[in-house]
């Protein structure tokens, strides 16, 4: 925790304005990509490895996470199909070698107050495969000092391991380019705070 937020602060005022929020949100993907040229930070508490870096091409973003959810690092492409639907595909790679593959869709609902989200994802090889799905509601409201602000819940379904876990948390754009996710309840545990996410673009 410690590490995240000395990294958070040194690098802020390093950050340059850009509008739009980023392309994931609680550990789920949005249909949306970054724009050209931009490049996302995404820093994580609670997790090792805990950063994914993005990058914004013509028709999408390269993806770099060091923490997939079989082990290892990945690398992945999210192709933008149209403003409520994505696709994404990359490699798994596992004590360098690029052993499992990964595939992904997000399907994005928004409205004026509400968005509604749909993530599955397989990740196969390597000697095992996940699937999971991300469901996601979130309503929009205008809070501290009339920065925008969401509310909302997140189910992630391990279907392979038949487990289903909530989460209620409220995010926060706190400048044009930096966005908050705070989870209070994480996981189906009561945690304060459960999850901190902080996303950076440059």
């Amino acid at each position: 925790m410690k590490r995240l937020i000395t990294l958070f602060i040194a690098l802020l005022p390093l950050s340059l304005a850009q509008a739009g929020e980023p392309s994931a949100m609680f550990g789920q993907e949005l249909a949306q990509v970054s724009k050209r040229n931009d490049i996302n930070l995404d820093l994580y508490s609670g997790v090792p490895n805990n950063y994914t870096l993005r990058v914004g091409l013509d028709s999408g973003e390269i993806i770099v996470d060091p923490n997939t959810g079989i082990g290892g690092q990945s690398l992945s492409y999210k192709w933008f199909i149209s403003k409520e639907f994505a696709l994404y595909g990359g490699l798994g790679i596992n004590t360098g070698v690029a052993d499992h593959l990964i595939i992904g869709g997000a399907y994005t609902i928004n409205t004026d107050n509400v968005r509604f989200n749909i993530n599955p994802v397989l990740d196969a090889g390597g000697g095992a495969s996940q699937s999971d799905l991300y469901l996601g509601a979130f309503m929009k409201f205008n809070g501290i000092k009339n920065k925008e602000m969401m509310l909302g819940a997140q189910m992630h379904s391990d279907l392979t391991a038949s487990v289903n876990e909530v989460t209620l948390g409220l995010r926060w754009l706190a400048r044009d380019n930096v966005t908050i996710d705070l989870a209070l309840f994480n996981a189906n545990n009561l945690e304060f705070p459960g999850l901190i996410a902080v996303n950076m673009s440059f």
